[in-house]
């Protein structure tokens, strides 16, 4: 089990509505801007920092979420790209390799262990108190942009590395994306260059257990290269 791990250095972004709270994750490579689901934080990379430790991150709290949940005004997609952008642009970068997390909901992650370190230290950053640190309106306004909104996948144009977990909640459960719906990813993005399933995790699990966290450092590494993880 891995054990938690300092925090990197918190920057903070002016951005429409306030300031994000952006971790900066100074290490061996050129920096890969990690970026949580719309139901998360930051400290989901808690186990990719675990699985690749010489790896550098930029890995903000999207507005309405953790350090950053008092960031005002409505959010969407096209508004969390746009603050990346000012993310960049305030760190002096062009252009970065980016670590994304899904857009797949799930109720329970039973396959997470309750006792792991990494796992308590990300519930502690959702929380304030006794509240949650996850704007209900935000939240609502970008899973509708997701699910009703244009597809945000056809207006990709740099290569991309697709992860699939195995399972949607669960052992045995059935995927988040099957195989039509990753065929359809296929179909849609012509620089789609690697589609790689993870057996034995499901959706939660392909990013918070050391399993899906090295498979994730797997493919980073390879988007890196001739970049090295050590």
């Amino acid at each position: 089990m891995a054990s938690a791990h300092e925090p990197g250095e918190v920057a903070w972004v002016e951005v429409p509505g306030g300031r994000l709270a952006v971790e900066m994750i100074r290490s061996g490579t050129e920096p890969v801007l990690a970026i949580h689901g719309i139901s998360s934080q930051r400290k989901l990379w808690n186990w990719l920092r675990a699985a690749a430790p010489d790896l550098g991150l930029i890995a903000p709290d999207l507005r309405g979420r953790g350090d950053s949940v008092g960031v005002t005004l409505p959010s969407s997609i096209g508004r969390h790209a746009a603050d990346m952008v000012l993310v960049l642009n305030n760190l002096g970068l062009e252009a970065v390799h980016v670590c994304g997390m899904s857009k797949f909901f799930t109720r329970t992650a039973p396959l997470l262990d309750p006792d792991d370190p990494l796992l308590l230290d990300y519930l502690a950053h959702d929380l304030f108190g006794p509240l949650v640190r996850l704007d209900a309106d935000a939240l609502m306004a970008d899973a509708a942009d997701i699910f009703f909104g244009s597809s945000k996948w056809r207006q990709l144009q740099v290569p991309v590395r697709l992860l699939t977990a195995e399972w949607s909640t669960g052992a045995d459960s059935a995927p988040a994306y099957p195989a039509d719906a990753v065929q359809s990813f296929r179909d849609a993005l012509d620089v789609l260059v690697t589609v790689r399933p993870v057996p034995g995790v499901d959706h939660a699990a392909s990013i918070m257990t050391m399993t899906g966290a090295r498979a994730t450092a797997d493919l980073i590494a390879e988007a890196l290269a001739p970049e090295t993880l050590a």
